[in-house]
């Protein structure tokens, strides 16, 4: 009988995941990743793996993931973004590195606790929008390369998170999995500037805080405080608020506006890894600029295959570059990259 891994965090997701998966009569084993050389297992996990008497493998994946997230994370605050590291994760960590060695482990399979759908078709997997929307992660799996798509299942795809949470109390589970979190896992508080800190030493150095007309308003406290649609912590006492509009990196500023300042009709798009055949001309596409937004309407126009300008029917707030832009065609994922501003 073949093997199916879990990735397990303590979850109950990934804890739902395994048990669906044991009761379809699959042979299952949890596979944990060590994020920092050394770190424990959560206590949670252990529980978890022997309530549901099944074997747990851990891998030391922190070198990978420092290269691929917390690095790529601190480069990309340093040059004014404001990056998305779950995105990184699951291309280069979750169902790279780690589908690697589930591989190497002999499995036939990696599984997840993600809210997502997937469906076989004759040129590779298709994404879809989990069941759930209050709940639906596809934003986050759309950079996830095409062809590593085929090695990953997630049970969870048409159930809702109350229905999960039902599951596992009626088998006695609920109170074994650890407290969930919507943090990044490397800055629990949420306090990005306090982990760059850590992370470089220090903060990065202090600048001018300009208006449109690039009248100089007060100083910052280094540009990685700050992001486009900011208002709080800059200082700048007014009649009317003030908006942070971009992060000048080069030039160590901050340009702030008003709100209707905020808004973009069009968003240039990098890095884009497609779900699809690349379009060769102009589609019509939902597009979604951030997780906690609702697509919008949108002619996207394939500058190459991996750069694209989407043009939205109305003007969206705030778009932040080093953000996740990402395409879908009803409940389909079309692919995404991240977005680098306007054209």
């Amino acid at each position: 009988m073949t093997v199916i891994a879990v990735a397990m965090s303590g979850g109950a997701d990934s804890m739902a995941a395994a048990l669906l998966l044991s009761r379809e009569g699959h042979q299952v084993m949890g596979l944990h990743f060590l994020t920092t050389p050394g770190a424990p297992v959560p206590p949670e996990l252990l529980q978890a793996a022997r309530a549901l008497s099944i074997p747990l493998e851990v891998a030391d994946l922190s070198q990978g993931f420092d290269r691929h997230v917390i690095h790529s994370f601190a480069w990309a605050w340093r040059r004014g973004m404001t990056p998305n590291p779950c995105m990184a994760c699951n291309r280069h960590v979750k169902f790279g590195l780690l589908a690697e060695t589930a591989r190497r482990l002999g499995c036939s399979a990696l599984a997840t606790g993600h809210y997502a759908r997937l469906s076989d078709a004759p040129n590779g997997p298709r994404l879809f929008k989990g069941e759930d929307e209050t709940r639906d992660q596809s934003y986050f799996l759309a950079r996830v390369r095409r062809q590593d798509l085929g090695f990953v299942r997630f049970p969870l795809a048409r159930l809702r998170k109350t229905r999960v949470k039902e599951i596992l109390e009626k088998e006695g589970l609920l109170g074994l999995t650890k407290p969930e979190s919507r943090e990044t896992c490397f800055a629990p508080e949420g306090d990005y500037p306090a982990f760059l800190e850590r992370l470089w030493g220090g903060p990065l150095p202090p600048g001018d805080i300009v208006d449109p007309t690039g009248r100089v308003l007060g100083r910052h406290a280094g540009i990685h405080r700050y992001t486009p649609g900011q208002r709080r912590g800059l200082g700048c006492p007014d009649a009317e608020p003030w908006y942070v509009t971009a992060v000048d990196a080069e030039n160590n500023r901050i340009l702030v506006g008003r709100d209707q300042d905020l808004f973009r009709r069009e968003v240039r798009v990098r890095d884009v890894s497609w779900l699809c055949a690349p379009p060769k001309g102009p589609l019509e596409v939902a597009a979604r600029l951030r997780y906690r937004q609702q697509e919008a309407p949108a002619l996207l126009t394939p500058l190459d295959p991996e750069d694209v300008v989407l043009e939205f029917a109305e003007p969206q707030r705030a778009p932040a570059p080093g953000q996740g832009a990402v395409f879908f065609l009803g409940d389909r994922v079309l692919g995404g990259g991240y977005i680098r501003g306007e054209p």
